[in-house]
């Protein structure tokens, strides 16, 4: 399976139920989702057990985040909060943090190890160069202490993605320098603090090429962590796995998710639609398509969509919208992963292509979209396809 679970707080049994319908089959956990380390060594053990494939990521860079909220984190031996580049100047320190960080996971019960890193705003930035010198170290780690498996993590703001090509090469040129890097675990920082599937067409060919130059061209293994549905892009360009989270939070990383922040309203029910390649709110939006008698054209094929079909929707909708949502996902990327990369472009293209037919059915007869659930993102992914294209020519 190609989507793996984003853990975060409030997990309940959601990922026992998940790998025990088959919707999943990994998961990659999060220091903030349990209430100590000690917790997550339990929990980690607990779904090895189940035969889910199991990876922690560390969250290093949350250190770097001024003033995130710790309460959880901080627990862990490798974690330090108010970072600053000072804290990398001296390599000694640096490779002591990511020693600390992979001596804590190298015995705990996971499928791979996740190297720590910092949070690149720029591929020409003090900061690459320090995810750079922490790739390298970790690697080391792994030579030394016989680790068997992995991931070197790196984690890019989308704006870095704006700048010139030639430094986006480079950076490629020196990752596949590395004497055995051959898997990674790539992380966008969106600068667009909403769960929204939008992202400037030029953002998003650079993202695709990356993976694509990594994946395609010099064969590394990628998991796209905090993708959600653009993640199908994602593997569409190469990309072996994306995952996503139950809250809209957990789906996407962006720095004003760490950031203390002092109540606020609760996320409105969504419905993901395979049709529409988006997760649209049960109201309106979706009420107003039950209203056209169109609901057929936005439905995504699975069992949970009985929920959604009655009127009005079902009260425990929000129960079991997750598993809509992973089950959503694990259906398309299915159907993406049969066929070998560039087949799979012009299947995303095709697929784009419906979805913009059917949103405009939709609002010719007055269908109201709000500004993160309307076809402004099938636009941007058209052109970034096309423009990948090119670029890979």
């Amino acid at each position: 399976m190609a989507v793996f679970i984003q853990h975060s707080y409030g997990k309940s049994d959601k990922i026992v139920n998940s790998i025990g319908k088959d919707l999943t089959s990994g998961v990659i956990f999060s220091p903030k989702g349990e209430s100590s380390p000690e917790k997550m060594i339990e929990t980690i053990k607990e779904y090895s057990d189940m035969g889910a494939k199991t990876y922690f990521d560390p969250h290093f860079q949350l250190g770097l985040i001024e003033n995130c909220p710790d309460s959880k984190i901080k627990d862990y031996p490798y974690y330090k909060s108010n970072l600053k580049y000072k804290d990398f100047v001296s390599p000694k320190i640096l490779l002591q943090h990511v020693n600390t960080c992979l001596d804590f996971q190298k015995n705990l019960d996971l499928t791979s190890l996740m190297s720590p890193t910092c949070i690149i705003e720029s591929f020409d930035d003090k900061w690459c160069g320090v995810a750079m010198q922490m790739a390298q170290g970790a690697l080391e780690y792994a030579s030394e202490n016989n680790v068997s498996e992995l991931y070197i993590t790196f984690v890019i703001s989308d704006n870095a993605f704006l700048g010139s090509k030639d430094s986006l090469d480079d950076f490629i040129t020196t990752i596949t320098s590395f004497d055995s890097l051959d898997k990674i675990y790539l992380i966008i920082n969106k600068s667009l603090d909403a769960y929204s599937q939008q992202i400037e067409s030029e953002k998003l060919q650079n993202i695709l090429y990356l993976i694509y130059s990594l994946s395609v061209w010099n064969n590394i293994k990628i998991i796209c962590g905090y993708s959600d549905i653009i993640g199908l892009m994602y593997l569409s360009a190469g990309a072996e796995v994306i995952t996503t989270g139950w809250s809209q939070k957990s789906r996407f990383f962006c720095r004003g998710n760490y950031k203390e922040m002092s109540g606020g309203s609760i996320p409105r029910p969504r419905y993901m639609s395979i049709p529409l390649l988006n997760s649209i709110n049960v109201t309106p939006e979706l009420s107003q398509i039950k209203n056209f008698g169109v609901t057929e054209k936005i439905l995504s094929g699975t069992e949970y969509d009985d929920f959604v079909i009655q009127t009005p929707v079902a009260d425990n909708w929000p129960q079991v919208s997750f598993y809509h949502h992973l089950n959503c996902l694990d259906l398309c990327a299915d159907d993406i992963l049969l066929y070998e990369v560039d087949k799979r472009l012009e299947i995303m293209q095709t697929k784009i292509k419906h979805a913009i037919e059917i949103y405009n059915e939709l609002k010719s007869i007055g269908v109201l979209f709000a500004q993160h659930t309307n076809d402004t993102h099938l636009y941007q992914w058209q052109t970034a396809l096309i423009n990948l294209k090119e670029m890979i020519q």
